[in-house]
């Protein structure tokens, strides 16, 4: 991003031309000025005619200015005087030189003045001592010289040369007492370039005016000033100069910009001010008042817009041989900014706003390096792609660092950010999100972001899901968004908290761990029918804890392991891992294996007995309220333990029957009371209808023990317990026989 004010120099040769018309046409040395007129008139009582006319202007010993003609005429008016082959020269005594000035004809009129209608040639700095010098000319016609008023002006054609330029304007006036040169119209200079590198320079413009005082050039008109592949316009402006140097321009609705190459430049502005360093290199540009700067190279755009637009340079050093030439290093835009960077391989186009901005470009000026917002920002990625998602951040301060292939490497954003992420597909809902602060890395082949972390007070909204954590990581390629840190996730099935929660936005997966907690909601049954509630009831909502857990909404499961637990009321189920099947409306629960419910789901109250069944598995249909236990199963109810290899019963139905019929099967064993003082049964299979307290043992034989040793058997015992008493009968044709213990 070559610097494309950098033409402006060429504005130094104004400075030349300014002391042109002064040395020639004011004579306004300190020892010119002891004189009232540049030009000597001759008496005006003389009527005549004479060759070889001289006159000198002597100041002690020095001459300061000579005036010869090859001949003069006074016309017999005695008002005029015409003087032929004129040569004036002012002698420049401090400075060695002198300049020249030689018109074929001049006419002297009756108030002083002198009037060349032809051409009229001025040299300028030639060596008094007749040594080399680098003079300048001026050329031109119809001049009226004013001695008097030490003024001179033309409406013609004036025509400039020096020794590293040339230029013209059409009129030309200069007032020596004022020290103001106007260059009336169709102003042209040129300055051409000294080194091979250096390109040569061109001024336009439709007026110029410069006031020594000051040492100011104001142009108007329309200006335009062309150096290389660099060029400026402006309706009007002002040139401030110091030591024959531009140190500062200030132009109006000014625009220009660069080409080279593939690399290309634009700015404008209603107000630019420029300024200019000790070398003459430029330092800083300022646009205001809505100002516009754009820069294109290899397909890589980037535009700022902003009340004020600050470009800042830095001096460069080509090689020993060739000057410095001054790089853009720096945009500051301020007040309403907009900034937009295109990558030159089709990426996200990312669109930045905020009150002040600032844009850093490499070493050399051409490419960007950085862009950062001081204040709130915010910023727009759009998609370029049909698959690619589009993105809007706010934040309290935003930086992105580009690479060196002009794509975006990291963003960064600070003090409470906002990001709005809206996905190809019109269908799919938008994902926001909201932290203390956010990272990005982007992948440098696609340009998309590779990984996504937002730290501190963390949070999202995508449909109707929401969650929240310390911190979290997007990994955008594969949909996968991490929580870490009271994480929490809430959606229409439940919520879910845990130390680490990861989601698998595109397929719903839940992977939590650490310390899991959390309730499921149970989806209301479309068909309007209530259904059986099972042990959990309806739509109430069942709690859940685990150490680990894991949602698959493809197989329809979720699974809680390293300690699970799952609660409505005071009923629950307990286990090292729990396995809901959401398809087929079941639970299974393995190792470590403890169920407790209430007799009635209904009708329970926190007074109604629990049942209780330890074993090492539970399959649990919750649409039929079946439950069957296996493994060393534990059953206890009401004052009586099971011992069993296998347990069915069920737990909620819609009869009331939760937990008041059971089956045992396998090495059946019952204690009533537990701790065994009171009766106890053995059989391979035991049938218990808990409402009517009885129960149907079978067994090889089956047999019950009574406290006072008292002994029943039979192929299939029946036996009620009533208060004190233990009704045994035979099943059927069965017998049942008792043994009672000898009296002592």
């Amino acid at each position: 991003m070559r610097n494309p004010l950098r033409s402006l120099l060429l504005l130094a040769a104004l400075a030349l031309l300014a002391l042109v018309v002064h040395d020639y046409l004011g004579s306004r040395t300190a020892a010119g000025r002891d004189s009232t007129q540049a030009v000597p008139t001759l008496p005006e009582d003389l009527s005549a005619q004479s060759q070889s006319w001289r006159l000198a202007q002597t100041i002690g010993d020095s001459t300061r200015m000579e005036v010869s003609a090859d001949d003069f005429i006074q016309g017999a008016d005695g008002l005029t005087t015409d003087l032929s082959g004129v040569v004036l020269k002012i002698i420049r005594i401090r400075a060695g030189s002198l300049d020249r000035v030689e018109s074929d004809a001049m006419r002297m009129l009756a108030d002083g003045s002198l009037y060349s209608d032809g051409e009229t040639l001025i040299t300028l700095g030639i060596p008094a001592d007749g040594g080399t010098g680098r003079p300048v000319e001026v050329a031109t016609s119809g001049v009226t010289f004013r001695p008097s008023a030490n003024s001179a002006s033309t409406n013609r054609r004036v025509a400039y040369r020096f020794a590293d330029g040339a230029g013209s304007s059409l009129g030309a006036a200069y007032d020596a007492d004022t020290g103001v040169l106007q260059m009336t119209s169709e102003v042209r200079l040129a300055r051409f370039g000294q080194a091979p590198a250096e390109p040569s320079a061109v001024i336009r413009a439709g007026n110029l005016l410069y006031a020594e005082e000051g040492a100011r050039i104001q142009l108007a008109g329309h200006a335009r000033i062309e150096q290389g592949a660099g060029w400026l316009e402006c309706d009007s402006g002002e040139v401030l100069m110091s030591n024959g140097r531009v140190r500062r321009v200030d132009g109006v609705n000014a625009r220009g910009g660069e080409s080279v190459g593939d690399r290309r430049t634009e700015f404008s502005a209603p107000r630019l001010e420029a300024e200019f360093a000790i070398d003459g290199e430029l330092a800083r540009s300022r646009g205001s008042g809505g100002a516009r700067f754009a820069s294109i190279e290899a397909g890589q755009r980037i535009e700022v817009k902003a009340d004020s637009v600050d470009l800042h340079y830095e001096a460069e050093v080509r090689s020993s041989s060739s000057a410095s030439s001054s790089r853009l290093r720096r945009v500051q835009a301020r007040g309403a900014a907009q900034a937009s960077l295109h990558p030159s391989d089709g990426g996200t186009v990312s669109m930045i706003e905020s009150e002040s901005m600032l844009l850093v470009l490499r070493p050399g000026g051409e490419q960007i390096e950085r862009v950062e917002t001081p204040g709130r920002g915010t910023l727009h990625q759009l998609a370029r792609g049909a698959d690619a998602p589009a993105r809007t951040l706010v934040a309290g301060s935003i930086r992105m660092v580009y690479g060196p292939a002009g794509n975006l490497e990291r963003l960064a954003a600070r003090n409470g950010a906002q990001l709005v992420q809206r996905p190809a597909d019109q269908a799919s809902p938008e994902l926001r999100s909201w932290s203390d602060s956010l990272d990005a890395q982007f992948d440098p082949d696609t340009a998309e972001i590779a990984e996504l972390r937002q730290a501190g007070k963390f949070g999202f909204e995508e449909g109707l899901r929401r969650g929240g954590a310390d911190s979290a990581r997007f990994d955008l390629d594969g949909g996968v968004l991490e929580l870490e840190g009271n994480a929490s996730v809430t959606g229409a099935g439940g919520n879910l908290l845990a130390f680490q929660i990861v989601l698998a936005r595109a397929s719903g997966r839940v992977d939590a761990a650490g310390g899991v907690t959390g309730f499921l909601i149970r989806e209301p049954d479309i068909s309007g029918q209530s259904g059986t509630m099972g042990m959990f009831a309806g739509q109430q909502p069942v709690f859940l804890a685990a150490g680990a857990m894991v949602s698959d909404p493809e197989n329809q499961t979720l699974e809680y392991r390293n300690g699970a637990r799952l609660w409505q009321g005071r009923n629950r189920v307990d286990a090292d891992s729990i396995l809901i099947d959401q398809a087929s409306n079941s639970i299974e629960a393995r190792d470590g294996v403890e169920a407790a419910w209430i007799a009635d789901d209904e009708n329970g109250s926190d007074s109604d007995p629990l049942s209780i069944v330890r074993s090492g598995l539970m399959r649990y249909d919750a649409q039929t309220g079946l439950a069957r236990f296996e493994g060393a199963v534990d059953f206890r109810r009401q004052g009586m333990r099971v011992l069993a290899d296998e347990l069915r019963t069920a737990l909620g139905t819609d009869g009331g029957d939760a937990g008041r019929r059971a089956v045992a099967a396998g090495s059946v064993r019952i204690a009533d009371p537990p701790d065994g003082t009171g009766h106890r049964a053995f059989g391979d299979r035991a049938e218990f209808d808990v409402a009517e307290s009885e129960v149907i043992l079978v067994g090889q034989p089956a047999r019950i023990l009574m406290p006072d040793g008292t002994e029943s058997e039979g192929a299939s015992l029946t036996y009620r317990i009533s208060g004190d008493r233990l009704l045994v009968l035979g099943q059927g044709e069965e017998r049942a026989y008792t043994y009672r213990p000898a009296s002592r």
